[in-house]
């Protein structure tokens, strides 16, 4: 029964796939999103690639822990892609 349910946990978490590597810098203006259903590790860098893919995100930070993502985007940036993208993990944002 552990091994059947490490295998559901291990494909759940294949299937939030990051999309490109995330390399940023925390310039621009900071926005933090309360985001719940993170566990680990892995949710915090799928979010932050993901996240990262939108036009205007200059930086990402997660906290499973915290349960908040933290994004540093460019002036006038419209968050709602952001959000989308990271809701389309199956995250909820609050």
């Amino acid at each position: 029964m552990k091994y059947l349910l490490l295998i559901a946990l291990t494909t759940t978490l294949v299937s939030c796939k990051p999309h490109a590597p995330a390399t940023g810098t925390q310039t621009g203006q900071r926005n933090v999103m309360p985001v719940s259903g993170m566990h680990c590790e892995n949710c915090e860098i799928a979010i932050k690639q993901i996240a990262m893919t939108c036009d205007g995100v200059n930086d990402v930070a997660a906290s499973a822990l915290d349960e908040e993502v933290v994004v540093w985007v460019a002036p006038g940036t419209d968050l709602s892609a952001v959000k989308a993208k990271i809701a389309s993990l199956g995250f909820k944002i609050d």
